[in-house]
């Protein structure tokens, strides 16, 4: 009710930051007319939440701040049990999870798929919707195996609701083998990553959710025993995600964190330093100085500048 389409269709053409900027202006435009807890802004905060999420600020106080806003002026008109809170339910967990907030982001989601099953039923579209999200929270709070259930059925009522060129489809995929690759299943893992990576391209080849994919076919490739494939798919994931996103993005950061522990062990110690250094810039730019992620990009040039002789650094 009251959900700008514009800003949507931004975002799935893969403009994320003209969706952004359209969805604020939406949001700002329905304050002014409707006023600040309305059903229409709160509508219309779901469509900014996601693009803030799609653009890299998930981490941001300001897309926490909306999306729990959402949420409580939905359950103002509507109560707690009503469908039309989904949306922003999904959006926080996703807000949640990237605050390293996970048991709540896990309960959120759990209380989107309860809400889901009992308007949708069991084996809805909507339920493997909400079943992504919460295996998603799963996954990055490490519970692999609670994930791994997940996931597949979300896998399953996916291809069972859609064509099986979805995209939505990918990126369920797309998490299920990335749990798949840290249990060791790298059998089960590319097979999953590779029909990820068969429907983005059948989709497009230039939005910047492929960006992610390659990304995983990268490390897939690095666990196959192919280092010189999964540089050039780490190539390509560096060069997608600075053609088609902003420059801070967290996404390009972790792009060139990827490439540049491959090209250390092939051997580029210099580039793969210069690299380790760049992404660790971008992080702390989005994350701040405090956030958990940023150990992984500190402890990682740290270890190239080490095995460089760099020891001051």
């Amino acid at each position: 009710r009251g959900a700008p389409t514009d800003a949507d269709a931004l975002l799935v053409a893969g403009l994320f930051e003209q969706g952004e900027a359209r969805a604020r202006a939406d949001v700002d435009s329905l304050r002014a007319s409707h006023g600040d807890n309305t059903l229409e802004v709160a509508a219309a905060s779901d469509v900014l939440v996601r693009a803030l999420v799609l653009n890299g600020k998930a981490a941001h106080d300001e897309t926490l701040a909306l999306a729990k806003r959402s949420v409580r002026i939905k359950e103002a008109h509507y109560g707690t049990e009503r469908v039309e809170l989904v949306p922003s339910l999904l959006n926080f967990c996703d807000v949640l999870s990237a605050a390293v907030d996970f048991n709540q982001a896990i309960a959120v989601a759990r209380r989107a798929v309860g809400l889901s099953e009992r308007t949708a039923g069991a084996d809805s579209r909507d339920v493997g919707t909400a079943l992504y999200h919460l295996g998603s929270a799963l996954a990055a709070a490490r519970r692999d195996d609670d994930a791994l259930e997940v996931l597949e059925r979300s896998v399953q009522l996916r291809e069972r609701a859609l064509d099986g060129t979805d995209v939505d489809i990918a990126r369920a995929l797309e998490d299920l083998g990335l749990v798949l690759q840290r249990k060791g299943d790298y059998g089960r893992a590319g097979v999953a990553l590779r029909r990820a990576r068969a429907i983005q391209e059948a989709s497009n080849l230039n939005h910047p959710a492929y960006v992610r994919t390659l990304n995983l076919i990268a490390d897939q490739l690095w666990f196959e025993g192919h280092p010189l494939e999964s540089r050039d798919a780490s190539k390509r994931a560096v060069e997608l995600a600075e053609r088609t996103l902003r420059a801070d993005h967290p996404t390009v950061a972790l792009s060139l964190r990827f490439l540049a522990a491959t090209l250390a062990v092939l051997g580029d110690l210099g580039q793969s330093i210069e690299l380790k250094k760049r992404a660790l810039a971008i992080a702390k730019r989005n994350f701040g100085a405090t956030h958990p992620v940023l150990a992984e990009y500190s402890h990682s040039l740290g270890i190239a500048e080490l095995d460089h002789g760099d020891y001051p650094s």
